[in-house]
């Protein structure tokens, strides 16, 4: 018998998030064959990234967005949502993502045509600086962020959601897992 936790030419048995054992660095059979990601050319990210893809793309719940703000902050969003398959546009976005300084998103929200989702990422900012808007969420990621690093700094951080309804809620938790936020509500 041969010791718990080890296979046959393997001196430590690496596993993926569901526990499968993965051989001298090779995605399962499943994943080479390009089923469990639907595109080969993200297979190793997929199986070998500390949190990896999951199932974003069948959720997806805005198709474009507006980051405005290329700050720290705003470039790693800009950046996985691009990687995610996202639209960013200047305007005319489903989503308007203010990652500015908090003493200018008021003044920012407001020059915001009323009608897409508004929302900032600042953790000391109450909704209500997103007036007139009633489409709204915060989504604060509780991470620091450094310029030298790009979307990577968002992945499995711990990001508070505050929002007003279930609707607001629900997309704010969907963004976050979007992200690579692991979402919480924020009362």
């Amino acid at each position: 018998a041969r010791p718990r936790g080890r296979e046959p030419g393997l001196s430590l048995v690496q596993r993926d998030r569901r526990g499968v054992a993965l051989r001298a660095g090779k995605p399962p059979p499943a994943a080479r064959a390009g089923v469990a990601c639907g595109h080969p050319a993200i297979l190793a990210y997929t199986f070998f990234a500390r949190y990896p893809l999951g199932n974003w793309s069948v959720r997806k719940t805005f198709e474009t967005a507006q980051v405005i703000g290329a700050g720290r902050v705003g470039s790693a969003i800009a950046a996985r949502l691009r990687e995610r398959g996202l639209a960013l546009l200047d305007g005319g976005a489903e989503l308007v993502l203010l990652c500015v300084p908090d003493a200018a998103i008021a003044e920012v929200a407001r020059t915001i045509e009323p009608g897409p989702w508004v929302a900032h990422v600042s953790g000391a900012t109450p909704l209500a600086a997103l007036d007139p808007h009633e489409l709204r969420f915060g989504l604060h990621p509780l991470q620091t962020f450094t310029a030298s690093r790009g979307a990577e700094q968002l992945d499995g951080a711990w990001a508070a959601v505050t929002a007003e309804t279930p609707e607001a809620r629900g997309q704010g938790f969907e963004l976050a897992r979007t992200l690579g936020l692991e979402p919480f509500e924020l009362g």
